[in-house]
């Protein structure tokens, strides 16, 4: 039986591998056809010009040897400890307690709550566990087991997830006064020059976005969720997470750095590279072009080794 099961995932593998290629020679028609039915125009791989014509083409394309590092949640706090120093990268990110390729009820279970179990090789794997939740540890540890098997960077043909050792991680989580888990708050850095913040309110309830200049001025723009009627308080740290933003975002064209918000502390969750996939429309949609302008792109392609 196990043999078989082998058998099964090399034959699966070897098919994967056929069809990404078909799809390569091919010049991506799934891809452009997803793009079209999403942004209502068709894609130029050849001279990007939009914002998401541009995420495509990293995806596809650009292959720098830094992304799996920063991409992996747990590597990349030793790449942000290199940059901003070690005591610094500590005190910034969310208390990492435990990370494994084996979860298991008994391991999940030896955190409690008040946590947010995630896999660090992708996104949208992870579960948040509130103070006095009472956890299905079985599923849990199910689902934290499906997360490993799922090659994430291939199914969404994001190149930076592919090559990360597949683990599940444990880290504290972060919550208002009233027990409500953080909000988000994600700022757009070109070159090192931060442009603006996207405040993601409530987002494990009503879910709504405010977008803001450097200045906190309202950005009349819309993605996939409603505009926040009311502007929230600008936040008092929001200057030093600026700053910390485009210090991270120096070495990149195009960078996304996210953090967690209470309303009295922040803390940095990732740095993403693939906003939205390339697939979400922005409102008005000439936006996308405008922010595309923005980002000046420089694909890192390794030349493949000559042959005889």
């Amino acid at each position: 039986m196990l043999r078989l099961k082998r058998m099964r995932r090399f034959a699966d593998r070897c098919h994967r591998r056929l069809a990404d290629e078909w799809q390569r020679l091919r010049g991506y028609p799934y891809l452009r056809r997803r793009f079209l039915a999403k942004m209502g125009y068709p894609v130029d791989l050849k001279n990007p010009k939009s914002f998401n014509e541009k995420i495509l083409v990293r995806k596809l394309y650009d292959r720098n040897p830094v992304y799996p590092i920063i991409s992996d949640k747990i590597r990349v706090r030793g790449y942000v400890a290199d940059i901003l120093g070690q005591a610094r990268s500590d005190a910034l990110f969310p208390r990492l307690l435990g990370s494994t390729n084996r979860p298991t009820q008994d391991w999940l279970r030896g955190f409690g709550t008040g946590v947010i179990v995630k896999a660090n090789h992708g996104s949208s794997m992870h579960r948040i566990l509130l103070d006095g939740d009472v956890p299905d540890y079985p599923k849990l540890a199910r689902d934290c087991r499906k997360w490993l098997q799922t090659d994430f960077g291939r199914d969404h043909w994001e190149w930076g997830y592919r090559p990360i050792p597949r683990r599940v991680l444990v880290e504290e989580l972060l919550c208002f006064p009233n027990g409500a888990p953080a909000d988000d708050i994600k700022f757009t850095v070109f070159d090192g020059r931060m442009h603006m913040a996207q405040f993601n309110i409530d987002k494990h309830a009503k879910f709504e976005n405010a977008f803001v200049t450097r200045d906190w001025q309202r950005i009349d723009i819309q993605r996939a969720h409603p505009i926040a009627a009311d502007l929230p308080p600008r936040p008092a740290q929001f200057d030093e997470m600026v700053a910390l933003a485009e210090q991270l975002g120096q070495a990149f064209d195009y960078i996304r750095v996210d953090y967690l918000y209470t309303g009295t502390r922040f803390a940095l969750n990732e740095l993403t590279l693939y906003t939205g996939g390339g697939f979400t429309p922005l409102r008005p949609a000439d936006y996308d072009l405008a922010l595309g302008q923005m980002w000046t792109q420089r694909v890192y392609a390794p030349k493949r080794p000559h042959k005889g």
